[in-house]
This record gives C-alpha cells, structure tokens and sequence, in this order.
C-alpha cells in the first residue's frame, strides 16, 4: 500500500529544472464522461492500447442503442470504483467505439467467469479499486485490485502490451482471458474466437468480430513467466453440431478452444510478493506475426526495462516541442502532446506484413501502414500539427491512405477507417485534405500523381453520402441526403484543396473543375436569414428553420450558428455578406456570449455545458477555427481574447479536462497549436493565423534539423494581448506566418500587453484566398 502511493506522489513533484516533458503529462484528463481518453500504458502512435476497463455497458442487448454506453467508447470512466480487466486496444477521444480486444484480469479465490456487475462486484471477477492506489504516467499504468489484493501494472512496446502482477499473499490464483469482453458489445458482435494452448507458457489465437469494423480480425500470442498448472474454458453458446470433438473433454486441458463466447481460465501458485509477468503480442496478420513481433520487442522478462524504455520513447516524442511556462500550462500542453501522439496507430508487423482493406495480407514497401483515421476531426488541426513534427510519420499515413484507396473495392481514400475496415463514419471526404496539405508543404516520400488521381475519384464516387446530388444541382439536398447543409459546406472545402494540388501539379483543368464546384457553399446561404441554410432539390429552402437546432436542420454536430461559419477557403465571402467587418464582428461576439438553453444542449449525446461559451460549441469540431476569424473582421485583439477565454477556461489537466471528446487528439491539437500562438483555419493554405500564446517560449526541433523558437515576452495571465510580433528579429506585420517559414527556422516574438491593439487592421494577404 505504502509503495503505490508514494509512486502516486511522484506522479507531480515539483516542478524542478531538471525535469523532462513526460513528467507534466497527466494520463487520467479527459477520464471523465465527455473526453473519452484512456489512462493505460502505450507508445506513441502505437498499436497496443493496453488500458483497464472499469465496465462493460453493452451497445445493445437487442433492445437498441443503449446510451449508457458512450460513456465508455474508451473504456475506463474515472468515477467508476471497479475494474473489469485490462484489455489490448482501445480508441482515444472517439464518441463511437469498437476494440477492447482481449481482456486480462488476474483473481484469486472462487473461480469466477463472468464480469460481475457495478452493484454486487462479487457477482463476478471484476474488482473494487481506489484512485489512491492507482497511478498513470506515459508508458505505464499501475493499480491495486482490492479484491484480489493484487498490484497490477501496465507498460507496453509498440506490439505488445507488458502486465506484471504482483501478489500479496500465496495461494491458488486464475488468470481470466475473456475473449468476448469488448466496448460497444452487442450479442452476436463476437464472430468466431480461437485460442491454442501451445505449452505451459505459450497460449496463441485470435478473434474475429462485426462492430464499428464490421469485418475484423486480430490475432494474438501471450507468452507467461511461470508454467500453467491447469486450464480450461467455459462457452455457453448452444452448439448444435459438434462433431468428433465430443471425444474430448474439451472444457479442461484441452489445448484448443473456439466459440463465439468462449472465456478461458489458467491456474498457478504464486508465493506472497511474487509476480506473474504476461507478454502479450498483436497481429493483424496471423499469430506467427504476433509471435514474431514478442520476440523482437520484448526479449526476456525485464519488465522495468521495458517500461522505462516507453518513458524514454515518449520523453523523445514530446521533446520535438519544448515549451517553458507556467506548471499549469505545461500540464496542459504536454498532456495535449501526448494526446495527439496516440492516433493514427500502427498498424502492422515487424517484418511490414499488414491486413489490408481487401482482408488479404500485405506487405507495406518504402512506408510504415497506420490505420484508426478519424479523419472528419483530424484533418482540421492533428494531420497540420503532424506536418510540422512529424513529418516522415505523415508521409507514411499519406501512403497509408493510397494503400487503402487501392485495396478498396469503391476505389476510394479512406473516410474513417481502423483495422483493416472502412467503417463510413461523418461526412466529407477529408483524406483530401490532410493529402493536399502535406503535399502543398512539400511533404513527399509518395506519388503525388496517384495521390491527385485518387482525390479526384473520392470526390467523383457518386454513390457515396449524397456526392452524385452534389455534383447534380450545386449544393446537397436536404431532401436527397441527411445533413446536407454540413455537407456542402464541407465537400466545397474539400473541392478548394483538391484545386490548390491540382493547379500545383499543373493540372490546369482539374484545378477549374474544383475551383468551381469549391463556390458550391454560396448556392446555401440564405440572405434573409443570414445563416447556411439546408436547400430541397427544387431551389427552396428547408422549412421550420432553427439556427441554433442541429438535429433535422441539415447540421451534424453544430447549428447553423456555428456551421454558418464554415468557409475556411473563403472568410472574406463571410464578412462581405455579412456586411462588412463591423458587422461580422458583431455577429461573431454574439455567438460568444448569447445563450444556448438547455433543450438545444440536451439534443446532442456528444456535448454539454463544459465544452461551451454562450453558443460557441468548441466540444465539437466545425467551429474550432471560429476564434481565429475575428482577425479577418481587423480585430486581432478579439481572437486573442477568445483564444484565451478557451484555452483558460474549458481545458485543465484534471479527468474532466477537455471540453468534449478528444476525437483521436484533434481537441487538444487545437490546444497546441493555439498555445504556440497560431492555427490553421486553412490547412492546404500552408498559413498559420496569428493569435496569443500561452507558453512563455516554445522550442520546435523539427525534423530538417532546424530549429523555430517562439518566445512570449511579458506574458501573463492579464498580458494576453499581443502589442508586437518580431520575426528573425524585424518587425512582422502580418496576421498569420507561412508554413515555410517554420521550416526555414527562426525566431517569432510575441509583445505581450494587458490592453487590447484596437486600431483596425488590415491583413495584407488573406489566408485561404486563392493566390
């Protein structure tokens, strides 16, 4: 007892000089109800997730959706008070949710197979647990199980997850496998599962399930520390035909197990103090692959090498952005770093093989495969974020992505994919511009010829989400697709990006196709109303219009308030007809600091109140550039108030720290990029918006070898207008700084005021306006 919690005090010491970017990272934010993290031990960009989960809400029991689920679309919610086992793969920040594949959770006493509920824990083999007696850093996760009195700790490779279970009194322990636990269950989820029992330290198989993915398989090799005294399994799906395997009592050391719902169990002594070690590797491919990837990344027991070499791999990662400030700042933008380093996720073997769209094995040549896209959030500021510090890994996601456009039967990019599976989730076809601006930055390492081609044939599939009306009338309609509004607004920003890679590969014609249909938001903006409107397919506008509804108003996931304000190619359009900066600027204030009532909340499973200031919605995406549009309207010093406001208010490095979810790391790019004093309203336009920091100095050690320092001079948490900005030492008159520029290296100095630059000010280049 006395051991953990003093390694929970170590979790934040004080802050000293020699301290290194891991130690400001807080695990557990975004642990309660809307962020949707999770708190186990991983590796940057890593395909193991190993983390515990503290229920197991089923999506449905047949009766439909269940909302009591989305609460644990990552798992583990930090006001829950037992743990159901440790499970291999889970998303971060995602508001659906698939994995928790193989759940591992050690028990002593009566041999139990079932999880138990939340109000008779001893119902099942789940334990009560305390946050006094758990502890989270990058890399590791450790806990007491109070029922079993067990330390459990977590660490993990890229490959494979790494427990050590250490026990407090001998005696007979079971270690549980549930092959059929996974988060957003339903019955019939689980397709086949398999498991071998290859001798008394090595157990392989693999299972196979229809969710999210609706055609995933996963294979799996655990190699134990100590030998296996018995075994065995229960299955209580009625089989029907059983064939000669009614020879065997297959239920008992047996050595092969396959079911739809099969939970195996295996027995050891353990003396008090002694540890069972578990290594247990994934595989897209097969369980030689998984097998293969133990042996390379986990040689040998050494279980506190292994976790301190994930510290280190995440101590180098966070180190590509330096920061000085703050203790509270620096909690806040390394927990957003660690969090925009866990998606996309590696997806394949040591030796390249990987399972492909096609559900063949590949063998991925020149490039690194990575899957769980979540594309409709992370092109906006994750993928720009990439392609500052990192870019080798985005030109691997890049090729990734024609990877699965060529493996697709539809011959399309992906538009939220994980695992081998497209899984069709939100609208837009924003592979394109996640591509486009890596391409745009000069990012290369991958055909941009096929590259163009393949985003020509997603925004060309007329088939897909309404695209073939698009094409048809101008504009989506609302009496011909769902959430038509969103829709064009969205395709027309997708169109402007395919246009600036094609004109940039000289492809002339393509680059007027898209200019041309990138205009398409202007065919749904209603004067009189003065918001985005939905439109039918004859020209009128949808009826009982309620601009601050989403649901059936043609929005998801923002009202016309907040989507109105989704031209990041074009601002300039905004403020014209809203009738000029003044009046744009009065437009944006009231969205700031009107009141949304709580019917218009509730409406909405995937927001509430933390992640809101009056009716900006910043708990969900399409409004995250909003703050950065007043310097458009000449007044800079707003979008530095704003900036300040959010970051201030709706992030902290507490369990309830995010405003929404975290939506595989967008929520706290956002945070990053808007702590460093800039943000990309436009990725494709290769500008940044200029707006204020939060970090005193920031160091980006960039991948060319260069180095772009920015420093905050006289910043405070009053001094949050910017009087100045100085670039390599000359004053800098723009309100936003080129990608090129960080490339080159450099410095970028921030003045810092308490009172505002009100004078207007004029931008002498609009960002996102076609050059």
């Amino acid at each position: 007892m006395k051991t953990i919690r003093i390694l929970i005090m170590l979790a934040f010491p004080l802050f000293a000089a020699a301290q290194k970017p891991v130690d400001f990272v807080y695990p557990f934010t975004g642990t309660d109800h809307m962020g949707h993290t999770f708190p186990g031990a991983t590796v940057p960009f890593g395909m193991v997730q190993l983390s515990p989960d503290t229920d197991t809400i089923p999506y449905s029991t047949g009766q439909g959706y269940n909302k009591d689920v989305y609460a644990y679309c990552a798992g583990y919610q930090y006001n829950d008070q037992t743990i159901c086992g440790f499970s291999h793969t889970h998303f971060s920040g995602t508001g659906h949710s698939d994995l928790g594949d193989f759940l591992l959770m050690p028990i002593t006493g009566k041999l139990l197979l079932n999880t138990g509920t939340r109000s008779n824990p001893a119902s099942g083999y789940r334990s009560r647990f305390s946050h006094d007696r758990e502890q989270a850093s990058p890399g590791y996760y450790a806990v007491k199980l109070d029922d079993y009195g067990i330390l459990a700790e977590l660490t993990a490779t890229e490959r494979v997850g790494f427990h050590r279970y250490t026990y407090d009194q001998a005696g007979e322990t079971n270690l549980i496998l549930d092959m059929s636990a996974g988060i957003y269950n339903y019955p019939g989820k689980n397709t086949w599962q398999f498991i071998r029992v290859e001798n008394d330290t090595l157990i392989t198989g693999y299972r196979q399930t229809r969710g999210w993915a609706r055609t995933r398989t996963l294979y799996f090799a655990m190699v134990l520390s100590k030998p296996i005294q018995r075994y065995g399994f229960e299955n209580p799906e009625e089989i029907i035909y059983r064939g000669f395997y009614r020879k065997f009592n297959e239920k008992e050391n047996f050595p092969e197990m396959a079911g739809k719902e099969i939970t195996a169990w295996f027995r050891f002594s353990m003396a008090a103090g002694e540890a069972l070690m578990v290594k247990f590797a994934l595989s897209p491919v097969s369980t030689e692959g998984a097998l293969n990837n133990l042996r390379a990344e986990t040689p040998g027991f050494d279980f506190d090498k292994i976790r301190n070499q994930a510290r280190e791999t995440w101590n180098r990662e966070l180190s590509r952005i330096e920061v000085k400030g703050s203790e509270e700042v620096k909690k806040n933008f390394y927990t957003s770093l660690y969090h925009a380093f866990l998606s996309p996720t590696l997806y394949m073997d040591a030796d390249s093989n990987y399972r492909g769209l096609d559900q063949n094995n590949h063998r991925a040549e020149g490039f690194t495969n990575y899957s769980t896209f979540s594309l409709w959030d992370t092109y906006r500021a994750l993928h720009p974020l990439l392609t500052i510090v990192q870019q080798k890994r985005t030109s691997d996601m890049v090729n990734s992505m024609l990877a699965h456009r060529r493996q697709s039967v539809h011959g399309i990019l992906p538009i939220w994919s994980h695992h081998a599976n497209e899984n069709w989730c939100m609208i837009g076809y924003h592979a394109v511009p996640v591509i486009a601006d890596a391409f745009l930055k000069g990012i290369g390492g991958f055909d941009a010829a096929e590259a163009l081609e393949a985003m020509d044939a997603s925004a060309t599939y007329t088939m897909y989400d309404g695209i073939g009306d698009y094409m048809k009338y101008g504009y989506a309609p609302a009496d011909k697709t769902s959430n038509s509004a969103s829709k064009t607004l969205e395709y027309a920003y997708d169109d402007w990006c395919i246009a600036r890679m094609a004109e940039k590969s000289g492809n002339r014609g393509l680059a007027g196709i898209y200019n041309r249909r990138a205009r398409s938001f202007e065919r749904i903006f209603d004067e009189s109303a003065g918001f985005m409107r939905p439109r039918l397919s004859d020209g009128s506008w949808q009826t009982d219009f309620d601009p601050l509804k989403t649901e059936g108003q043609g929005f998801i996931e923002g009202n016309a308030w907040n989507y109105s304000l989704y031209v990041p190619h074009d601002p300039a359009w905004l403020i014209e007809h809203a009738g000029g900066n003044d009046r744009f600027t009065a437009h944006l204030d009231t969205l700031f600091t009107m009141q949304l009532d709580e019917k218009h909340i509730a409406e909405s499973e995937d927001i509430d109140k933390r992640g809101i200031i009056g009716n900006y919605v910043h708990g969900n995406e399409p409004s995250h550039h909003v703050p950065y549009l007043y310097s458009y309207a000449g007044v800079p010093w707003k979008t530095q108030q704003r900036v300040h406001q959010i970051m201030d208010k709706l992030y902290d490095a507490t369990p309830g720290g995010l405003p929404g979810n975290d939506d595989c790391g967008q929520m706290s790019a956002w945070y990053i990029f808007s702590a460093l004093g800039f943000y990309p309203v436009c990725p494709g336009s290769n500008e940044y918006v200029l707006g204020s920091p939060s970090v005193e100095e920031a160091k980006l050690n960039l991948e060319n070898g260069k180095t772009f320092v920015i420093r905050a001079h006289n910043l405070s948490r009053e001094n949050i207008f910017v009087k100045r900005v100085l670039l390599n030492g000359l004053p800098y008159n723009k309100l936003y700084i080129r990608h090129e520029d960080l490339m080159k290296g450099g410095e970028l100095v921030f003045e810092m005021s308490n009172r505002p630059l009100k004078k207007p000010v004029v931008m002498e280049f609009l960002p996102g306006k076609n050059e």
